[in-house]
């Protein structure tokens, strides 16, 4: 009876970056050079094009081997890590607009709860909030007699008698 052989993972390949080698030459490439350097260029794609199809074959293989009940708790497991992305995206949306959160800066809380995003959300608020303009100084003011301030006639009444004499 000839043994079941069972394939084993590969690890998918991935095209290299291009790189750069240094200065380039002053002297333009000749005919020669131009060719080869298409050909190269050519040999290249083409190797680059079967590294994808390789990968794109080994994940069907791959997904190919798992049984119906593995393929559902694969999927089970990917929804359920989609839901709990959206599930913190809504509830950072939901203290935002609660909070009063520009919608620019929605990104910045953080926190896993609702308590800790509205915790994070009261401190970026707090920053926020400071004052950017300096404080005003007092000693710069005229001080008028509180009893005297009667409103606007009273403060008229008074600026003429001190223009007036």
């Amino acid at each position: 009876m000839p043994e079941k052989v069972e394939p084993t993972e590969a690890p998918i390949i991935e095209p290299q970056q291009q790189t750069t080698q240094g200065e380039p030459v002053e002297e333009p490439l000749g005919e020669g050079g131009i060719k080869a350097l298409k050909a190269e260029r050519a040999l290249r794609e083409t190797a680059e094009a079967a590294v994808k199809e390789a990968n794109a074959k080994l994940k069907a293989a791959e997904d190919a081997k798992l049984g119906d009940l593995e393929r559902a708790q694969k999927e089970v497991t990917e929804t359920r890590e989609a839901l709990t992305e959206v599930t913190k995206e809504n509830i950072r949306n939901s203290v935002a607009i609660t909070k009063g959160v520009p919608a620019d800066l929605v990104e910045f809380l953080k926190g896993d709860s609702k308590e800790d995003v509205e915790k994070s959300a009261d401190k970026l608020l707090a920053k926020l909030n400071v004052p950017t303009t300096p404080k005003p100084d007092l000693s710069q003011a005229t001080l008028r007699d509180p009893a005297a301030a009667a409103g606007p006639e009273a403060d008229f009444a008074q600026f003429m008698k001190s223009q007036l004499g």
